[in-house]
């Protein structure tokens, strides 16, 4: 790295756009780019800091209040605003949304400004189909304005930004989407060059913040993102590409969800593939078929019942359970509707959660026997419990989450999490792995190739002998330890009279 910092941009003048939108005829203008020697995770990382935090860029911000942001929001429990801006990429699908306020510092002088801000992933890194190449990365910020004229000073006066980082030539740029309404009298709006002064310096500026960050972080660096470890990389390619074949057309001709069927299809294909090759591996050592006659799995909080509909009938054995039937269910087929139920979980683990019983609603309390495999999906408050509920049950039992909004065992938002420099979501995962680790565990950790940014997969399947014994009170000390399960059987109970959706 050299002993200080160098800037060094090279203009576009003259190149065509390096990305396209679906559908809009009028196009991006590419600015300025620059080499980058740090990795595609350092700059979305710093992308997703600045999106929280575009004060860094002027000092005529005050702050941005984060009104939605995907990444730590249950997509089907926040209305997003009419306001909000979708926006098509060709070769790109989008991977995560926020929605933000500029506020600026000085209220009197300039106004607000709702903008929407989209990360996006190449598609054949989204799908899955290129497995080896690092992914281009793609930030869009939308503004929500139709004329210059209402864009507040300290933004520029633009439709878009776009921040493309490119592996193929490890590089970083910077586009523009011109509005309507720019004046063309003195200037050519298809030349950088020529565009007024002050846009130009201000995208210089823009790319230059992003660049600097990115060197600052890459020293000390450590890669968080391990592909591979637990499932070897052809065995999880071929079987995702086989039940991409199988299943993937007619799930996206039959689908009835207001959400992305792209990205729940591939994410659930993806994790289908890792649990099919881990399961070989634990259950039938290189025997997919004999590991097909042991297993048998649940799907704790299933949602769309996606995943349980493709394991299911790729021959696997096991059902899948949420607090709320949802509209995929009807089209899955007969096997699948016969093994998704409609339930809620309450640990038997809590005290009092056997008087739930008989509430006009059917129970689940975790007591699960012999090889079972314990899945949770995005299960939200029931993350927590899977661990601490696989330790009370049988020697074969083993278990797989993948975390994504933090709860505590109360079931409430997790307030108390020590968020380091990896962010929120990183300290969500460390708690869990450390309450699993308390109750018995041996955890794997396995970053997925699905299309979400909350894609850490940690893995129960081994015991930690002579160091837990539940018989001795080890789970219940963790819960104790953790502050307890106080109102998580209040709100299961309230969950299951109303029907609305809990987990």
């Amino acid at each position: 790295m050299p002993s200080a910092f160098q800037w060094k941009p090279k203009s576009l003048d003259g190149q065509a756009a390096p990305f396209r939108a679906v559908g809009k005829e009028k196009g991006w203008l590419p600015i300025i780019k620059h080499e980058a020697s740090y990795p595609v995770e350092i700059f979305e990382l710093i992308l997703g800091e600045l999106v929280y935090h575009p004060e860094r860029n002027s000092t005529s911000i005050l702050r941005a209040d984060i009104l939605y942001d995907s990444s730590t929001t249950d997509d089907a429990g926040t209305p997003l605003s009419l306001q909000s801006k979708s926006y098509d990429i060709e070769d790109y699908q989008v991977v995560r949304r926020v929605e933000r306020l500029l506020l600026p510092r000085n209220p009197n002088i300039d106004k607000p400004l709702a903008q929407t801000c989209l990360f996006y992933r190449s598609s054949s890194a989204v799908a899955g189909d290129d497995f080896d190449q690092d992914p281009a990365s793609l930030v869009i910020y939308l503004p929500h304005v139709e004329r210059a004229s209402d864009v507040p000073f300290y933004h520029p006066p633009v439709a878009g930004l776009g921040f493309l980082y490119t592996p193929a030539s490890s590089t970083i740029s910077l586009s523009l989407l011109l509005l309507p309404d720019t004046d063309t009298s003195t200037t050519d709006t298809t030349t950088p060059s020529l565009l007024p002064t002050r846009l130009t310096r201000t995208a210089d500026a823009l790319l230059r913040t992003i660049h600097k960050h990115s060197l600052g972080r890459q020293n000390g660096y450590q890669k968080r993102v391990h592909h591979d470890l637990l499932v070897p990389r052809s065995l999880f390619q071929d079987t995702y590409l086989t039940l991409k074949s199988r299943h993937a057309k007619h799930l996206f001709e039959n689908w009835v969800e207001r959400t992305d069927p792209k990205k729940h299809v591939f994410e659930d294909l993806g994790i289908a593939a890792f649990l099919g090759g881990l399961w070989t591996e634990i259950y039938g050592r290189g025997d997919v078929e004999r590991a097909k006659g042991r297993v048998r799995f649940v799907d704790v909080g299933c949602g769309n019942g996606v995943l349980t509909h493709i394991l299911l009938e790729e021959g696997w054995t096991g059902y899948g359970f949420d607090a709320r039937r949802r509209k995929t269910w009807a089209v899955l087929g007969e096997t699948a509707q016969a093994n998704l139920r409609e339930a809620i979980l309450i640990p038997h683990l809590i005290p009092g959660a056997d008087q739930v019983e008989g509430e006009g609603f059917e129970v689940e309390h975790g007591r699960w026997e012999g090889d079972t495999f314990i899945i949770g999906n995005h299960a939200d408050e029931l993350t927590p419990w899977i661990p601490l509920l696989a330790s009370s049950t049988s020697a074969g039992c083993a278990w797989v989450v993948i975390p994504c909004c933090p709860h505590a065992l109360s079931g409430a938002k997790h307030s108390t999490l020590k968020v380091g420099e990896g962010g929120r979501y990183h300290a969500y995962v460390d708690w869990i792995e450390d309450v699993a680790t308390r109750a018995g565990w041996e955890v794997e950790r396995e970053a997925l190739r699905i299309p979400s940014t909350r894609n850490i997969a940690l893995v129960g399947r081994r015991r930690r002998r002579g160091e837990f014994d539940v018989g001795e009170g080890g789970v219940e000390r963790v819960i104790r330890e953790e502050g307890g399960a106080g109102g998580f059987v209040e709100s299961a109970r309230k969950v299951g009279g109303s029907g609305v959706r809990g987990h």
